[in-house]
């Protein structure tokens, strides 16, 4: 199992051998994730966006611009304007 130090600085160096496993080139970073156990999981954050593409199913109806421009309009209706209460 690869193991590190970490120095008083609290930097690790992460072994070749994860290194290699998880595609980590200099200037990459990673991300560490709580599990529910307390344990962290170590993950490369540098995929590129281009990897999600086909993770999610079509949708089954098509938006059109103007959709999508109202939706961000009453979105922003909502969030902006404070609901006046009457006694």
């Amino acid at each position: 199992m690869p193991t590190s130090t970490m120095t008083s600085k609290g930097r690790l160096t992460v072994p070749k051998r994860v290194r290699e496993n998880l595609g980590l080139k200099a200037g990459d970073q990673v991300t560490f994730v709580e599990q529910a156990d307390g344990s962290f999981l170590m993950l490369a954050a540098t995929s590129d966006i281009r990897t999600l593409k086909g993770c999610l199913p079509p949708p089954a109806k098509g938006i059109t611009l103007q959709d999508m421009r109202q939706a961000v309009v009453r979105r922003a209706l909502r969030t902006a304007v404070p609901k006046v209460r009457r006694s």
